[in-house]
């Protein structure tokens, strides 16, 4: 990808600094920064969503306050170098000058990792779960070059080519999105065993469960308990969960459960012996509240 960003760089940032010349130096330079930081993100942004279906919203504020930092951090490289080789000839000005370098550069490398943190946590900082087909691949990239050369040479040719394939990428987006099956999280029928896996795309993927613990999705609220430690917390109201998987123990008491959280879904999974599943599923009954067992009703599938 670096290849390709430096290629990207050297074919569009002419083009757009050809666009807007200022005389202002201080412009200039913000506006060749700029053009550095469009043309990179242009040749690479396919190529990333391809691979990895991200894209990063704020990559120009981004690459406005960090590529200068890594400027100055690239300089500032230089004098810890030289005296770095000079350490072995014992210069007291050597002992004294290398500390300092040291934590200036340490002070600047501090900064741009603080800069990329903040970037980071801004809400939507990063579109997420994008991924895009090799073909979708190639028309973003044949719609950037064909942008670029409608700016350089002002065929329309160029522009009706870009827009039409513009819109054979948004109707293949939008089929692939609609088609696409949603990330599930199931619960096995594997009697004895408890056995919760996580698929995307149809695969399963590898999903550490905690044994008491959150499954954390951000529009989903789903708990498993697989001990009875919950029965010595108290709360002033109950925990809206979600769904509330139960493993393991077939001690489990409903009537303490809803005093500490209300759920409207409880899974009974296959590690609970028989008897205490039969006994849950009575006391579920009683209160209203919907029980799966997966040993007597199969695998329990969540859509997250």
């Amino acid at each position: 990808m670096s290849f390709i960003a430096v290629l990207a760089i050297l074919s569009f940032s002419p083009v757009l600094d050809s666009l807007y010349q200022p005389k202002n130096k201080i412009i200039k330079k913000s506006w060749g920064l700029f053009s550095v930081s469009i043309s990179a993100q242009a040749g690479i942004f396919p190529i990333a969503l391809h691979y990895f279906g991200t894209f990063p919203t704020f990559f120009f504020i981004a690459n406005m306050l960090i590529v200068p930092l890594i400027g100055v951090i690239i300089y500032a490289c230089i004098p810890v170098i030289l005296l770095t080789g000079l350490k072995p000839f014992q210069f007291v000005i050597v002992d004294w000058l290398y500390p300092v370098f040291g934590w200036i550069l340490k002070g600047l490398i501090f900064v741009v990792l603080k800069v990329v943190c903040f970037i980071e946590t801004l809400p939507y900082a990063q579109l997420s779960d994008k991924p895009i087909s090799t073909l979708q691949m190639m028309m973003l990239l044949f719609i950037v070059v064909t942008v670029f050369k409608f700016f350089t040479h002002k065929r329309v040719a160029s522009l009706i080519a870009g827009l039409t394939c513009s819109l054979f990428f948004i109707l293949t987006f939008t089929y692939a999105e609609l088609s696409r099956k949603p990330v599930q999280l199931a619960v096995f029928n594997k009697p004895g065993f408890s056995d919760i896996g996580l698929y995307v795309d149809e695969k399963r993927v590898y999903f550490d469960v905690k044994e008491n613990g959150f499954i954390q999705h951000p529009s989903t609220s789903i708990l498993r308990l697989s001990g009875s430690s919950y029965s010595h917390v108290e709360t002033s109201r109950p925990l809206e969960i979600d769904v509330l998987i139960l493993s393991h123990d077939p001690a489990f008491s409903m009537m303490q459960l809803t005093n500490i959280f209300r759920t409207g879904q409880i899974v009974l999974d296959s590690s609970i012996p028989l008897y205490g599943r039969i006994r849950l599923m009575r006391e579920c009954e009683k209160l209203g509240i919907s029980c799966h067992d997966v040993g007597e009703d199969g695998a329990y599938l969540i859509n997250l």
